[in-house]
């Protein structure tokens, strides 16, 4: 092997301290050109640094490195979508629960539709009721009439307006408990000619 006109290992100690760019080329060079200059100076000194003297390993460990280190990244990233985007099991305190399901029950439960208040019109008791509120004015009067309230079907009946169809039925039934109140009942039978609520009438 001659050496002739080629740096000494201590030269190309140098270069590799000093100008490692240098000292590669010059590596890649006398590897092509003389294996065996290369094998016997230059080879030692990458070993003795720790470094293979082969490119294309280092290109391909530094490729396994790049392509583990992106694996564990987009590993974490999806297991960090996991967490954030999957519900978490909470331990619910019992009153907190109760009052939610009072809440759902009070927003379920089927509401009445408010009526509308008219100033004029006395206070009804019995509004509550389906069947009397479905009645007319001067039906509303009977029903209290039959049940002996004659202050409140005087209300009533006194509301049916001239022009209305029940206002002649309305004014009999005036006549007939005039003069009465709740407290004081004559015992009379109400008269043939006023008419009489049916019981098995049909809801209007």
């Amino acid at each position: 092997m001659s050496t002739a006109g080629k740096p000494s290992r201590e030269q190309f100690e140098e270069y590799y301290k000093n100008s490692r760019k240098y000292f590669d080329e010059m590596a890649e060079h006398y590897k092509k050109s003389d294996p065996e200059y290369y094998n016997s100076v230059i080879a030692p000194i990458i070993r003795s640094h720790g470094h293979t003297d082969d490119g294309g390993a280092r290109k391909a460990n530094v490729s396994i490195i790049l392509t583990a280190f992106l694996a564990l990244m987009v590993l974490g990233i999806a297991m960090l979508v996991f967490f954030i985007l999957t519900p978490q099991e909470r331990e619910i305190n019992p009153v907190d629960m109760k009052l939610k399901e009072i809440e759902q029950d009070r927003n379920t439960n089927t509401r009445s539709p408010l009526r509308e208040t008219n100033p004029d019109k006395p206070d009804d008791p019995t509004d509550e009721s389906t069947e009397v509120n479905d009645m007319t004015t001067l039906e509303k009067g009977i029903f209290y009439y039959d049940q002996g309230a004659y202050n409140k079907a005087k209300e009533y009946f006194s509301q049916v307006k001239q022009g209305d169809p029940d206002f002649e039925s309305a004014q009999k039934y005036l006549k007939q408990i005039e003069g009465m109140s709740d407290d004081e009942k004559d015992g009379s039978a109400p008269s043939d000619e006023v008419p009489k609520l049916n019981p098995n009438r049909n809801s209007k």
